[in-house]
C-alpha cells in the first residue's frame, strides 16, 4: 500500500507498507443459527470395550438432534461371524451443546463370544445434515 500526503504548500510525502489481506467470510446475522457441525461423542474411546448397557453422550450444535445407528458383528468359537440387529437412536444437543442416549442394548448375540460395534452418529436440524462421527466399541 502506498499512500501520499499533501501539504497545503503541496509538498508530497509518500509513506509505503507490505500487508496480507486476507478476505474473511461475513459472520453470521444475529439470531441466526450456528453451522451444523459433526457431533463429537465423548462417553467412550475408540475400541473401548463395552457392557450390554451403553449410555452414549457427546457434544454437538445446540438445537439439533443427533441420530446414531449401531451396527455389528459378533463372532463364536473364532469362526462364526453373527450378523448384529443394526438399531437406531436419537438424542437432543441442549442448550450447553451437550447429547446424552438412554440406555442403549449393547448385548451378545446368542452363540457369540465377542462383538464389534460401530456406532455412527449425525448432527440434523431441518433439512441439514452434518458430517457423519463414527466410533468403533467391543464386547
Amino acid at each position: 500500500v502506498t499512500v501520499t500526503f499533501t501539504n497545503a504548500a503541496g509538498q508530497a510525502t509518500e509513506a509505503r507498507a507490505e500487508a496480507n489481506i486476507a478476505a474473511a467470510a461475513p459472520p453470521a446475522a444475529p439470531g441466526a443459527p450456528a453451522a451444523l457441525g459433526a457431533p463429537v461423542i465423548t462417553s467412550h474411546t475408540e475400541g473401548q470395550r463395552v457392557g450390554d448397557e451403553v449410555v452414549l453422550a457427546g457434544t454437538g450444535t445446540a438445537g439439533s438432534t443427533i441420530e446414531l445407528t449401531v451396527t455389528g458383528t459378533g463372532s463364536a468359537l473364532f469362526i462364526l461371524t453373527i450378523e448384529i440387529e443394526p438399531f437406531e437412536a436419537q438424542a437432543t444437543v441442549d442448550a450447553e451443546g451437550n447429547w446424552r442416549t438412554g440406555t442403549l442394548p449393547f448385548r451378545l448375540p446368542a452363540l457369540a463370544q465377542r462383538a464389534e460395534y460401530t456406532v455412527t452418529a449425525v448432527a440434523v436440524r431441518g433439512n441439514e445434515r452434518s458430517a457423519p462421527t463414527t466410533l468403533k466399541l467391543s464386547r
